[in-house]
């Protein structure tokens, strides 16, 4: 995800405020379970990181849900800040 409840200024997300670079694009529920389904199955474990905070991203509780739904290990860097 690219939301963030920071703004700290070494973070390359600042570049989206002057304009510099389109901002990533919040994960689509269609390509979660496309992603699901064709490589779930296969995998141990799946982090969930981006340019950003995960937790706060839209779709972070329908797809943390379905890893461990999965049986699979989650993994998340979060910077631990509500």
């Amino acid at each position: 995800s690219a939301r963030c409840n920071l703004s700290c200024q070494y973070c390359e997300r600042e570049s989206w405020k002057r304009g510099d670079k389109e901002p990533e694009q919040d994960l689509l529920p269609e390509v979660w379970e496309a992603v699901k389904a064709r490589f779930l199955p296969f995998v141990r474990g799946v982090e969930l990181s981006g340019l950003g905070e995960p937790t706060i991203a839209p779709l972070f509780p329908l797809v943390a849900k379905g890893i461990l739904a999965a049986g699979k290990t989650l993994y998340f860097p979060t910077n631990g800040h509500y």
